[in-house]
């Protein structure tokens, strides 16, 4: 058997595809339905990553893992194909970057960069629009340190602004530059660098992080047949063309392998990443859980916040001025950990729909 999460909303949803996957593979697709409902179960998902991990997918991996667990405790997951064949969009957009950094003089690149914000953001899932907001905004950061803002939320100088003490926003706004020190990641990197950096940092401090804590929470092992040791290091070792091209569909040299099995429909498939509609969400029924959460009384306890920047980037979610989701779920979880792991205490929250939760 394989797992699917299906959504209501059917830009979000990859199950209809997946099933046609499963039929040449002698594979059942089981459906799991995700809805705004899951929101329910933040704080314990927050409660069981144990460390302020703001990705927002991992209340999906909840999910998922719940109703695979009925049925199995180890699986298999794809983690890792995307770290070791180049399948994140974020390495085209740096190969882009790379030509643009190299073609265009320093002003016109920051004038971009500015410019980034008149970008009418749709709510689609990996828009269009969202994608050119994303790499324009950080049009005059240097190749090597933008590319770690594709995957991110606030720029630095943008999560300096959200910190009270000196010495902790300069941190925020030095991130960057400290990352691209620490792994000595040239101006222009080639994918193979931006990989390496990927596979030392963001796949086990989010993805596999996200992976294991959220599937133990229900008992259930995942195991990642891309991380076989001999595999990872072909993924590795391949040239940079056999992997991604600027213009072109991401990993390659999968899709290659797939088409042979599974035919051009699905080896030609679009990239959608694995995401929640949460820009919606937040506009709509798990409202109420982000206004508490991010209320003057919850954040009278987190002193290093600055709340009247909060609050704004609140307002420009909730009016449609701005899509802010991925980033106020930061702030939600980061308000929601604190609060449980470092002032230890019980934060009860009225909803809707619940009495009250409580962790």
């Amino acid at each position: 058997h394989a797992y699917c999460l299906d959504f209501s909303d059917s830009d979000h949803s990859e199950y209809p595809a997946a099933s046609e996957v499963g039929v040449p593979l002698g594979l059942e697709v089981r459906r799991i339905p995700l809805s705004v409902d899951a929101m329910d179960d933040f704080l314990s998902v927050t409660s069981h990553l144990d460390d302020p991990l703001a990705d927002s997918s991992a209340i999906a991996v909840w999910a998922l893992a719940r109703g695979t667990a009925d049925d199995y405790k180890v699986v298999l997951s794809g983690d890792g194909g995307d770290e070791l064949f180049g399948g994140y969009l974020t390495y085209q957009a740096t190969a882009v970057h790379n030509m643009l950094h190299r073609a265009l003089p320093r002003p016109v690149a920051s004038a971009m960069a500015h410019l980034s914000s008149a970008i009418p953001i749709s709510t689609r899932k990996v828009s269009t629009s969202y994608k050119l907001w994303r790499f324009f905004r950080a049009m005059d950061l240097k190749p090597n340190e933008a590319h770690f803002t594709w995957n991110g939320t606030w720029l630095p100088d943008e999560a300096a602004d959200f910190i009270m003490d000196v010495d902790a926003a300069e941190a925020a706004r030095s991130s960057l530059k400290n990352i691209v020190s620490q792994y000595t990641v040239p101006t222009q990197p080639t994918t193979r660098e931006l990989q390496s950096v990927d596979v030392h940092e963001y796949l086990p401090n989010d993805i596999l992080t996200k992976m294991d804590r959220a599937s133990m929470a229900f008992g259930l092992e995942s195991r990642a047949p891309f991380l076989f040791g001999p595999l990872a290091d072909l993924g590795l070792a391949l040239p940079d063309d056999y992997k991604v091209s600027p213009f072109g569909r991401p990993k390659k040299i999968l899709r290659r392998l797939a088409e042979k099995t599974l035919g051009r429909k699905v080896s030609h498939a679009k990239k959608q990443g694995f995401s929640i509609p949460v820009h919606e969400w937040l506009r709509g029924t798990a409202r109420d859980l982000m206004e508490d959460l991010l209320s003057p009384r919850a954040l009278e306890d987190l002193p290093f916040l600055n709340f009247t920047r909060i609050q704004r980037v609140k307002d420009a979610h909730i009016n449609g001025s701005a899509q802010y989701g991925f980033e106020i779920w930061g702030l939600m979880v980061l308000v929601a950990w604190y609060r449980a792991r470092i002032l230890k205490r019980n934060f009860t929250i009225p909803t809707p729909r619940l009495q009250r939760l409580e962790f």
